[in-house]
């Protein structure tokens, strides 16, 4: 069952989620629900919270993985492993380095609060707070193995 979760219905529920990344945490829970429901499917541990399922079949929450997914996308932007120019979506902080890594992002006055989920803002304090050593990869598959070792504990939290 979680195979065929992760390759036939997953796919549908994160397609494009670095654009229409839900903002309110209603929607996040909505969407949660299918994998919920997904994961109840399987008799064995159907009594299990949801949290407990989500460890016994290594299943990391939705939240989880749109925010693995911003940060992926973060740095192929920075590290220019996409072509797109990265003063478009982020001002990279001139003050030198004290706290954190090198490419720290200045997070801009939002006075909307539909702005304040777009991409280039609610990725500002998860990239922010995340080790130098995750940031200064030399690949990307690299900086995925990183983060997800720096992740591990959060990958089961719920929204």
């Amino acid at each position: 069952m979680p195979r065929l979760f992760t390759t036939m219905v997953r796919p549908h529920l994160e397609y494009g989620n670095v654009i229409w990344h839900p903002r309110f945490r209603r929607d996040s829970v909505e969407i949660e629900k299918v994998q919920r429901r997904a994961t109840k499917l399987v008799p064995e541990i159907r009594h299990l919270p949801y949290d407990k399922r989500l460890r016994t079949l290594k299943l990391p929450s939705l939240q989880h993985r749109r925010i693995r997914a911003d940060m992926i996308q973060t740095y192929k932007i920075l590290n220019e492993i996409d072509r797109i120019d990265s003063t478009i979506f982020f001002v990279l902080s001139a003050a030198s380095v004290t706290r954190g890594h090198s490419q720290n992002i200045v997070n801009k006055h939002a006075r909307l609060g539909s702005r304040q989920s777009v991409f280039s803002q609610r990725v500002v304090n998860d990239w922010n707070s995340l080790p130098p050593e995750v940031i200064d990869s030399q690949s990307i598959n690299n900086f995925k193995s990183r983060l997800e070792n720096f992740w591990r504990p959060e990958q089961y939290n719920l929204p």
